[in-house]
């Protein structure tokens, strides 16, 4: 063999075909990583999107129940008893309370759920209480004691699950759980 048949032998060798193998496998395990990353990073994006989502809903019906309640002291006094405060009801994804067109006529603890809600909202006023059940009340000039402090609890409930899993009856609903207290306002 001479010397240039020997250098063209050398030229023409390449990679075995294990070597191509074993090269595939490492680039596979890298991209399969990397892609698991990914979703991961896009799940969690999308998670804390919703959760800003609630927060917002939860902040928005918060103070306008705040601020109607607070209007009066005859309101803030029966707050805690009144329909239009302590309620369930269900919102769209800006806020907007969703009034259904042809309510249950059956009963009112039977209502469906309006198909273009994004979320359900809970609302409760109650009156404060220590840890030993005490009420903060101060009595008027005409001797009536009234509750000082009121507690206002609002949850949210995302109706559709931003993150599903595979099988959608394990899907997830986030719940986001507000609460302030509220002083009875000044005459």
């Amino acid at each position: 063999m001479s010397c240039t048949e020997n250098r063209e032998l050398k030229s023409q060798e390449g990679m075995s075909i294990i070597e191509v193998l074993v090269s595939m496998v490492i680039v596979s395990v890298v991209l399969v990583g990397l892609g698991q990353g990914l979703v991961l990073g896009i799940r969690m994006n999308v998670e804390s999107k919703a959760r800003i989502a609630n927060l917002s809903v939860a902040k928005r019906v918060m103070e306008s129940v705040k601020s109607q309640a607070q209007f009066s002291q005859a309101l803030f006094d029966g707050a805690s008893s009144d329909t239009t405060f302590n309620k369930t009801f269900y919102v769209d994804s800006d806020g907007t309370e969703i009034v259904q067109a042809n309510p249950s006529p059956l009963s009112s603890t039977t209502s469906t759920v309006p198909a273009n809600s994004s979320y359900e909202v809970t609302v409760a006023i109650r009156d404060w209480a220590n840890s030993a059940g005490n009420h903060l009340n101060a009595t008027d000039s005409d001797g009536v004691a009234h509750v000082m402090v009121k507690v206002l609890t609002v949850q949210v409930t995302t109706r559709q699950s931003a993150v599903l899993s595979n099988d959608r009856a394990k899907a997830v609903a986030r719940q986001i759980t507000m609460s302030v207290e509220m002083v009875r306002p000044a005459v």
